[in-house]
C-alpha cells in the first residue's frame, strides 16, 4: 500500500518536472523569437535610415544638378522650376514611406514588403533623374541652335542697321544737294553815285566807286519756304578775292571748289522758292578799281551755283 502511494508520488513528481521542462523550452522558443524579430525589426529599421540618408544625398544632388542650370533662359527655367516642384513631391512621398513609424510592428514579410518598395522608390527616383538630364540635354541642344540662329539674325539685324545708316546718310546727302539753289543772270555793273543818292552806270574802272552784283535765284522745292545765306566772291583783274573787315579771312562754309574758299560778302535770303528770288549786292573800297576783268561767283552751302565776269575799260 505504502509502496504503491510512493510509486504514484514519484509519477507526479516526474510529470510536474517534465512540465516544467517543457515550459521553460517554450518560454526559452518564444523569447528566441522575439529576440529574432526585434533584430530584423532594427535591421530594417537601421535600412530604412539608410535609406533616408541616400534619398536625401540624391535629392540634393538633384536640385543643385538642376538650380545650376537656371539663369540662362526663361523657358528653361520654368521647365526646371516644374521638375524641381515634382522632385520634391517623390522626395516627400518617399520620405514618408521610409519613415514608417508602424515598422516595429510589421510582420516580418510585411517588413520585407516595405524596404522593397522603398527600394523601388529610389529606382524610379534615379530614373526620373535620367529622364531629366536627357530633357536637359535635349532642351540645351535646341537652346545652343536657337542661340546660333539668334546670333546670326543678330549679325543680320546689325548688317541691315549699318545699311539703313548709310542709306540715310546717302538720303540726307542727296536732299543736301537737291537742295542746293541755282542762280541765273548774274550781272556786274559799275556805279557812279550821284548827288541825291542817285546812281549812274558806268564801265570805265576809273569813273565807278562801286560795283553792283545781282543775280536771281531758280526755283528750288527743297529748300522753298526757308532763310537761306548765299555767299560772293569778286575777284578783281590780279585773280584776288577783294573782301572788307568783315569779311576779311573768313571762309565760305562747306566750301567745295578748287580755289579759294574766301568770300567778298554774304547776304541772308528769305527765299520764296517759286523763281522770283533776286538779290544784289555791293561793293565799295576805299582805293581806284583797275581795268581788266572782275568775275563775280555765288555760292551756297558750299557749292558754286553760278558765276560771270565783265570787263571794266
Amino acid at each position: 500500500m505504502q509502496e504503491t502511494r510512493n510509486t504514484k508520488e514519484r509519477n507526479l513528481y516526474l510529470i510536474m518536472i517534465l512540465s516544467l521542462l517543457g515550459l521553460n523550452a517554450w518560454l526559452f522558443y518564444q523569447a528566441y523569437q522575439n529576440k529574432e524579430k526585434q533584430l530584423q525589426t532594427e535591421t530594417t529599421i537601421s535600412e530604412l535610415d539608410s535609406m533616408r540618408i541616400v534619398l536625401n544625398e540624391r535629392y540634393n544632388s538633384l536640385v543643385d544638378e538642376l538650380t545650376r542650370q537656371k539663369g540662362i533662359n526663361v523657358d528653361k527655367d520654368i521647365v526646371l522650376d516644374s521638375l524641381l516642384a515634382e522632385i520634391e513631391v517623390r522626395k516627400q512621398d518617399i520620405g514618408r514611406l521610409l519613415s514608417n513609424r508602424q515598422a516595429s510592428q510589421m510582420e516580418s514579410e510585411e517588413l520585407k514588403a516595405l524596404l522593397a518598395d522603398a527600394q523601388q522608390q529610389l529606382k524610379n527616383l534615379e530614373k526620373q533623374r535620367d529622364s531629366y538630364r536627357q530633357q536637359l540635354a535635349d532642351m540645351n541642344v535646341k537652346y545652343g541652335v536657337l542661340e546660333g540662329e539668334y546670333t546670326q539674325l543678330q549679325g543680320s539685324y546689325d548688317e541691315q542697321v549699318v545699311l539703313n545708316e548709310g542709306l540715310t546718310e546717302e538720303k540726307a546727302s542727296i536732299i543736301d544737294k537737291a537742295s542746293v539753289i541755282l542762280a541765273s543772270n548774274i550781272t556786274l555793273t559799275g556805279i557812279k553815285s550821284k548827288n541825291g543818292g542817285k546812281e549812274k552806270e558806268n564801265e570805265k574802272a576809273k569813273r565807278i566807286d562801286r560795283i553792283r552784283i545781282c543775280f536771281d535765284l531758280l526755283r528750288n522745292d527743297f529748300s522753298a519756304g526757308t532763310e537761306q545765306e548765299i555767299f560772293i566772291q569778286l575777284i578783281d583783274p590780279n585773280g584776288v578775292v577783294v573782301a572788307s573787315g568783315a569779311s576779311n579771312g573768313k571762309r565760305i562754309p562747306g566750301y567745295k571748289g578748287t580755289g579759294t574758299a574766301a568770300y567778298t560778302a554774304a547776304t541772308t535770303i528769305a527765299y520764296e522758292g517759286d523763281g522770283s528770288d533776286n538779290k544784289c549786292i555791293y561793293w565799295e573800297q576805299n582805293y581806284a578799281f583797275m581795268s581788266g576783268t572782275y568775275v563775280a561767283k555765288i555760292y551756297h552751302k558750299g557749292e558754286l551755283i553760278g558765276e560771270n565776269s565783265f570787263d571794266f575799260k
